[in-house]
C-alpha cells in the first residue's frame, strides 16, 4: 500500500472517530468536501500545511497520519514501553527511600511492573520481528 492510501484511511478512521463528517473537517481545513475526499481516497498529495492541520486538529503525530496499522500499533506500544519504564524508576526511587507501608506498596507495584515490562518486552521484539521481516 502507498503513502497516500494509508493517509486516506487514516483520515477516514479519525474522522470517524472524532464524530466528523466530510463537510466539517473540510471546512476546519479550508478546502472543498471534494478535496477531502479526493484524500481520502488516496487520490491526491496534500501540501505540507494540510498534514500540520491534520495533525493539530486530530492531536496526533506525524506516524498516525501516515502510518500503517501495524506500524502505528507498535508506535502506541512502544511509548506504553517508554513509560512503563520511567514509573519503574520513580517506583524503584521511592521503594529505596519510602518509609514504611508506602515504600512495601512501592516495592510490590515494583514487583508487578518489572513482570509486565519484560513481557511488553518480548511482544515488543517479536512485533518488531515481525515487521521487519
Amino acid at each position: 500500500m502507498e503513502l497516500l492510501e494509508y493517509l486516506g484511511r487514516n483520515v477516514v478512521r479519525l474522522r470517524e472517530k472524532k464524530g466528523m463528517e466530510q463537510k466539517d473537517l473540510a471546512l476546519l481545513l479550508e478546502r472543498s468536501p471534494s478535496t477531502l475526499c479526493s484524500l481520502e481516497k488516496g487520490r491526491v498529495y496534500p501540501h505540507f500545511s494540510m498534514v500540520e492541520r491534520l495533525q493539530r486538529i486530530f492531536e496526533v503525530d506525524v506516524l498516525e497520519l501516515l502510518g500503517s496499522e501495524e506500524e502505528i500499533e507498535l508506535w502506541k506500544s512502544v511509548q506504553l514501553f517508554q513509560k512503563l519504564l520511567v514509573y519503574e524508576g520513580q517506583l524503584r526511587r521511592f521503594s529505596e527511600a519510602g518509609e514504611g507501608e508506602k515504600r512495601e506498596e512501592a516495592k510490590s507495584l515494583l514487583y508487578a511492573l518489572m513482570i509486565l515490562r519484560e513481557a511488553m518486552n518480548g511482544v515488543l521484539e517479536k512485533r518488531l520481528y515481525e515487521l521487519l521481516s
